[in-house]
């Protein structure tokens, strides 16, 4: 309960009551608070004596903090991707289908080769490693492990565990990510996401991969079920703009019950694989959503609606109390949007803010913005946050240095005041292919020449390598 948690909060000196003032945590126990808080409420609700309950919460809090995987993490610079969107998209997917569909990509292209990622990672890995990177977030190809039900393809299996052992060579953390946007063929063909079976496919797919590749010292300890579920269900069953193309409010409520579900599942077969030190989580597109109009009270209403239904519905299921199914959150941050009410479906309009500087994409750049993800996170689920996308389409490379010093300071911001955050994850090393979008915009610290696959660093790449070095393993402060 919120009152337990004020009386068994622990800071440097003993007891504080977080209910008065926020904890001054030291590094270690910073990154361990949320594990502190779970195993002090257990122990408010037991029924021994409130002395021998205090001694022994505090006790199990410290054991925690000594066990946890945060106690001694240090920060984690690092870099994401996604598997169709870099490796190339030799499989059947829905999205492999839905580019070879004329008309729905904006320029055309397509991801076949992508930049080639799953012959040139060690190239990438190396780039990451140069510019002093610590972690690197990649995802699995679903499609390539079982591109048919239950049919499970070893070599692909073998061939993430030589990328995962390549990224450890070159000192990088690898966080993976299990699903990212693409769904197999033949769940596709089922339905997708509503299909009867999908959160029990789902579950099965994940802990078989964390079963392939977790085990051992140099197994991936870090793992993303799902990414951005909210912009999957938005873009493909409101908007369709993406596969299947739908334009249907329940079908959107139903597939975003049906991600939650997935997650879930996923996150207790996994734990139940009895493997030490794993750490899962989700990956959350969070935007800051405001009223188009801010006087007039239907957009605002229109505005606090949409907050509640992107931005909290999700993680509310998977990581409020009594509900926790996350060590830590994961929070995708890249800009800002204007809401208003519309006469016809899907009866809300958002479109991208514009009163300061905007992406080539269109899209407001509005570093305060992260900052605000990050305090409403924490305070309203107290979980470990790592920053696993933020960045910007620009291809002239003339904004992403400033982009990247002015969101790093809401990252010193929101740690001096308290906020247990576990790394940056830039988007992207590398330009990639950006679903409806296609090859045109360029997200990438590194330049790809799509006709050679040569990589080119910007001068973003060296300014974000000299920020690394200059705050090191402690990170923004």
């Amino acid at each position: 309960s919120e009152g337990s948690r004020g009386f068994f909060s622990s800071g440097p000196h003993g007891y504080v009551n977080a209910r008065d003032a926020q904890p001054q945590f030291s590094r270690v126990q910073e990154f361990s608070v949320a594990g502190f808080y779970d195993i002090s409420s257990r122990m408010a609700r037991s029924r021994l004596p409130n002395r021998l309950t205090l001694r022994t919460a505090f006790a199990a809090g410290a054991l925690f903090l000594s066990l946890s995987p945060f106690a001694q993490a240090k920060f984690l610079w690092g870099v994401a991707n996604s598997a169709f969107q870099v490796e190339g998209a030799p499989e059947d997917s829905d999205w492999k289908r839905w580019t070879e569909t004329p008309g729905r990509i904006h320029d055309a292209t397509n991801a076949q080769r992508g930049t080639d990622f799953w012959n040139r990672y060690d190239e990438d890995f190396a780039l990451a490693q140069a510019a002093g990177l610590s972690a690197f977030r990649f995802s699995i190809a679903w499609e390539r492990i079982e591109p048919r039900p239950g049919e499970w393809n070893l070599a692909a299996i073998e061939h993430y565990r030589q990328v995962m052992h390549a990224a450890r060579d070159r000192g990088l953390e690898p966080i993976i990510t299990l699903h990212h946007t693409v769904l197999p063929g033949w769940l596709a063909d089922q339905g997708g996401l509503l299909a009867p079976k999908f959160s029990k496919h789902f579950a099965h797919y994940a802990a078989r991969t964390v079963q392939a590749l977790a085990p051992g010292p140099r197994g991936a300890k870090w793992w993303i079920t799902l990414n951005e579920p909210e912009v999957l269900v938005l873009a493909g069953y409101t908007e369709g703009i993406w596969p299947p193309g739908k334009r249907d409010l329940n079908q959107t409520t139903r597939a975003l019950d049906a991600l939650t579900q997935a997650h879930r599942e996923a996150f207790q077969a996994i734990r139940k694989l009895g493997i030490p030190g794993l750490q899962i989580g989700v990956a959350k597109n969070w935007q800051v959503l405001q009223a188009f109009n801010r006087r007039h009270p239907v957009d605002r209403a229109a505005a606090t609606l949409a907050h509640r239904q992107y931005n909290l519905r999700f993680l509310d299921a998977v990581a409020g109390q009594g509900s926790r199914t996350c060590d830590f959150i994961g929070l995708n941050y890249y800009s800002r949007s204007l809401i208003r009410t519309k006469p016809s479906f899907p009866f809300l309009e958002r479109r991208w803010a514009d009163e300061g500087p905007t992406t080539d994409l269109g899209w407001e750049i509005h570093p305060q913005g992260l900052g605000q993800a990050i305090q409403e996170t924490w305070k309203r689920w107290k979980l470990p946050i790592l920053i696993t996308e933020n960045g910007l389409a620009d291809a002239a490379d003339a904004q992403r240095s400033q982009f990247l010093d002015q969101h790093l300071e809401q990252l010193a911001i929101s740690r001096r005041q308290g906020v247990s955050l576990l790394g940056y994850l830039h988007w992207s090393l590398t330009d990639n292919f950006e679903w409806a979008e296609g090859l045109t915009p360029r997200f990438g610290l590194v330049a790809i020449d799509y006709a050679t696959q040569s990589r080119t660093p910007r001068p973003s790449y060296f300014h974000y390598a000299k920020r690394v070095r200059e705050w090191g393993t402690e990170g923004p402060h």
